[in-house]
């Protein structure tokens, strides 16, 4: 019965694969009924909109200035003509403040393309996105199992388990989903896939990376132990082991490119928040050393100049 199941064919154009991911997208969300179709969302979810707001309006008034010496208004504030020369990067630059940070540029821009029409169509696209990689895993396994037995698997997945409340919120934090899936893909064999949906496919998964800044140490993670899981002789392993590679690596060159054109600074992670620091500081050890010396006669760190000897508990108080 393995045998037959890893044969057949998986592609995402057909009617089976367009009913799984866009019906089953929309089951995801019944969340959104118990809160009257307002979106979850944590802190600093306004933060990403009004980010992507931001990146948006700038394209806009790059790409669609049809005179040059007129200078793109965003946000009430005018860019001189002269710096323009800049281009992207002294107008995004002057957009946004320089202590501002990003959890994630591209997750910032996906927001701002898509909440005009509502927040409801941001988490749609989400949950398609999840759906697609969640097809291409079980795909091969829809065909052999009773309707019985495929619809009491579903509706334990969106019932009983944490994937609805996370499609829920409006946060790049369900992308690790997609990169989760896509490693248990890699272990089950990319082979499976037609070439269409493995591009398709390798595509959501680079996205899904970027979309957070945590996700690239856990795709090198899950990846690695993927490529050797991958039932195959040695040449397979290595040659699955070289594209999820190459995944990280557009992952990160994306970010990369994003951070030189966009903010002049040449990081995979650019404008990236003190995550690190903050959860250090919350949890240990970093507050225990701020509390010893903020409290000496001389601090040697910056912060105590700010908090002096009173170190906030958790990151909220700071």
């Amino acid at each position: 019965m393995t045998p037959n199941v890893r044969l057949q064919r998986v592609t995402f154009f057909g009617l089976e694969a367009v009913t799984f991911v866009f019906i089953g997208a929309l089951l995801v969300l019944w969340p959104l009924l118990m809160t009257g179709g307002r979106p979850l969302m944590f802190a600093d979810t306004a933060v990403d909109a009004e980010q992507g707001k931001q990146i948006w309006n700038v394209l806009a008034g790059l790409l669609f200035e049809t005179r040059p010496a007129a200078a793109p208004a965003i946000g009430g504030r005018t860019v001189a003509a002269g710096d323009q020369e800049e281009s992207l990067v002294g107008t995004l630059r002057s957009q946004t403040d320089g202590d501002d940070s990003f959890r994630s540029i591209t997750y910032a821009a996906f927001i701002g393309l898509l909440l005009p029409f509502g927040s409801f169509w941001v988490l749609y696209a989400q949950s398609v996105l999840v759906m697609a990689a969640l097809y291409t895993v079980v795909a091969p396994f829809l065909k052999t199992l009773s309707q019985i037995i495929v619809i009491s698997v579903f509706a334990v997945l969106i019932l009983f388990t944490p994937l609805p409340t996370m499609a829920a919120f409006l946060s790049p934090d369900i992308s690790g989903a997609i990169i989760i899936l896509f490693a248990v893909r890699m272990a089950m064999g990319l082979s499976v896939l037609d070439p269409p949906t493995r591009i398709i496919l390798l595509l959501i998964t680079v996205v899904a990376i970027t979309f957070h800044y945590g996700n690239v140490p856990l795709a090198v993670a899950l990846f690695s132990i993927a490529a050797v899981l991958e039932p195959k002789h040695r040449r397979t392993i290595v040659k699955t082991g070289i594209v999820a590679g190459c995944i990280v690596l557009a992952a990160a060159s994306l970010n990369f490119m994003i951070g030189v054109v966009g903010f002049g600074t040449a990081s995979v992670a650019p404008k990236r928040a003190a995550i690190v620091l903050a959860r250090s500081i919350e949890d240990g050890p970093a507050r225990w050393v701020l509390e010893e010396d903020c409290a000496s006669a001389e601090p040697r760190y910056a912060l105590c100049e700010y908090w002096g000897a009173d170190i906030p508990t958790n990151v909220g108080a700071a």
